[in-house]
């Protein structure tokens, strides 16, 4: 079984649920609730490999609500029902998911939102594209998620977006992040990496401020401090 300590050795992404908050500030000044807390999988992908279910009963022993998924499924890769049992039995949900647009064409959006919808999932982020931070690239990207989030609805689902640091390169006075809010609808949910966004010397309670309601979940990053010698 993976070890609990093991899963220190990773650069850990922590995903907060919002659950529509309008801002962090809103959240520090009237609730003393904790939010529900995921793993992000990719984080232990090495360990999923190695041991599915007992990465899972790890991540549920440290005490975490839930997981989100990034495309390994174990043993489970054909039977979403079996791997939903099997986290209700950990006492986790599956709180989201990453997706890329392979799994999002006309011939495999369908069977894709009938997977997601039976594992418990409602909400899936497209976690990279790099028509994100290209001029070019933009508004084709805008348009398509769309387009998607559109049909997921059908299914009470929704398709969203997760950033990495270019989307807040400048663009248009602005940023390629504000591109991506400003062009799609406000039912396309947005997901803050906020480790990006520091890294890319941006305010990331700024962007949840100014695009509320958009903001449902976050990332989180845990690493070790490096020092010089």
């Amino acid at each position: 079984m993976f070890k609990i300590k093991s899963l220190f050795n990773y650069v850990i992404s922590i995903l907060f649920i919002f659950c529509v908050l309008n801002s962090l500030s809103i959240y520090a000044k009237t609730s003393k609730q904790l939010l529900p807390v995921s793993v992000q999988l990719w984080s232990v992908k090495d360990a999923l490999k190695a041991d599915f279910d007992g990465t899972l009963s790890s991540i549920a022993d440290m005490g975490f609500q839930g997981v989100e998924f990034a495309g390994d499924f174990g043993p489970y890769k054909n039977n979403p029902s079996a791997l939903k049992d099997k986290l209700a039995k950990l006492n986790l949900v599956a709180s989201s998911a990453h997706i890329g647009f392979d799994s999002l064409t006309d011939d495999t959006l369908a069977d894709t939102l009938l997977f997601y919808k039976t594992l418990g999932v409602s909400i899936l982020f497209v976690p990279w594209d790099e028509r994100a931070w290209q001029p070019q690239g933009i508004n084709s990207l805008t348009e398509q998620l769309t387009q998607v989030n559109e049909i997921a609805q059908r299914y009470a689902m929704h398709i969203g977006f997760h950033n990495h640091n270019k989307e807040f390169n400048q663009f248009q006075n602005a940023t390629y992040w504000d591109a991506i809010a400003s062009n799609t609808p406000y039912t396309l949910p947005l997901q803050l990496d906020i480790g990006w966004v520091h890294y890319a010397g941006k305010d990331p309670e700024y962007f949840i401020k100014k695009y509320p309601g958009r903001t449902l979940a976050t990332h989180l990053k845990f690493a070790p401090i490096l020092t010089m010698a």
